[in-house]
């Protein structure tokens, strides 16, 4: 009896911190030169605490777009496309920056392994496509309320 009662709390954790761990949190950045132009990128992702899929991002995509939008809400579909909920709004951030060139978002994907974050813009006939890394310099985690644990401290 003990153990059936423990066993389905084990497996509901399992699965809710899998859940967890397979969408992008905290900030992501990148850069690519190309022909001289050095372009750079930064995502910074909050997601929802009830549907860890789903939440909000910062964007910046600098040289020679200057976009820069905050809280622009996202969803993770099933094949780990992040998916700009607004994107299609004429008056969406991204869109707008990056159509004001021009540009337009191709894809922005989420890898889990790696726990990296690609992007690819199409500006014309050219595809940027830029990886971005995990920001360690950003990743802590509360462990008492108003305390937290940086990995560089010995």
């Amino acid at each position: 009896m003990f153990c059936f009662f423990f066993l389905p709390l084990g497996f509901s954790l399992a699965a809710s911190l899998r859940g967890i761990a397979d969408a992008p949190s905290g900030t992501y950045k990148g850069d690519k030169t190309i022909s001289g132009v050095k372009f750079k990128v930064e995502m910074k992702f909050s997601a929802n605490e009830n549907a860890p899929r789903t939440g909000t991002l910062d964007i910046e995509i600098k040289n020679p777009f200057d976009v820069e939008c905050k809280t622009e809400p996202y969803t993770l579909d099933s094949d780990d496309h992040i998916q700009l909920d607004d994107y299609d709004d004429d008056d969406d951030c991204v869109y707008g920056g990056l159509n004001a060139v021009g540009a337009e978002l191709d894809y922005i994907k989420y890898d889990d392994d790696d726990d990296k974050v690609t992007i690819k813009v199409k500006d014309g006939p050219i595809y940027l496509k830029v990886d971005l890394d995990h920001d360690d310099d950003d990743y802590q985690h509360d462990i008492i309320p108003g305390a937290s644990l940086d990995a560089r401290q010995a």
